[in-house]
């Protein structure tokens, strides 16, 4: 009875490990934190800032790796795996840009990552680098309430694009 107990006490504790290492850890995320590096390298996709209401009424200039670029200059979605977008964003001053704020991340992964928000990753950096929030859009995850708003652009993969030289279909701008 004691071996029984024991082996599955040390199953349960594998488990339990396994559970723990699969959730997100602030300035735990590789992508998100290389991103933050270097993504001004990236192409910008709009010239005059956005100000947007769902990125806590920051201004906001979009960046987009190569594996984007095809699928956001073009509009031809889905976009592949390892795509990657970057809000880079500015706290408002008067109605310009101000302080630098924290930068916004979608990834796109593989099949089955989060296939009810479109595989996409989402993570926040904030401005000294370290990841303040990553996860998918799954009940739980720190980051459902990004997946909740990007749903509403399920036309254009998840991503609106307002305001860019990205090809998206207009979509509404906040929630219902």
């Amino acid at each position: 009875m004691v071996p029984r107990l024991l082996i599955a006490l040390a199953v349960a504790g594998v488990l339990t490990a396994c559970a723990d290492a699969a959730q997100p850890v602030p300035g735990q995320d590789p992508v998100a934190t290389a991103t933050a590096k270097q993504y001004r390298t990236w192409r910008k996709v709009n010239d005059a800032p956005v100000l947007s209401a769902t990125h806590g009424n920051r201004h906001v200039f979009t960046f987009v790796n190569r594996k984007a670029e095809v699928a956001a200059l073009s509009g031809t979605f889905p976009f592949p795996v390892g795509a990657i977008l970057a809000k880079e964003s500015f706290e408002d001053q008067g109605g310009r840009p101000g302080a630098k704020g924290p930068l916004f991340v979608m990834e796109k992964r593989a099949k089955g990552y989060d296939a009810a928000h479109g595989d996409w990753h989402y993570a926040v950096v904030a401005p000294d680098g370290t990841a303040a929030l990553a996860g998918n859009g799954k009940d739980g995850s720190p980051t459902a309430f990004c997946a909740a708003c990007h749903s509403m652009a399920k036309i254009n993969d998840y991503v609106f694009g307002n305001g860019t030289r990205m090809k998206v279909k207009a979509t509404p701008l906040s929630p219902k």
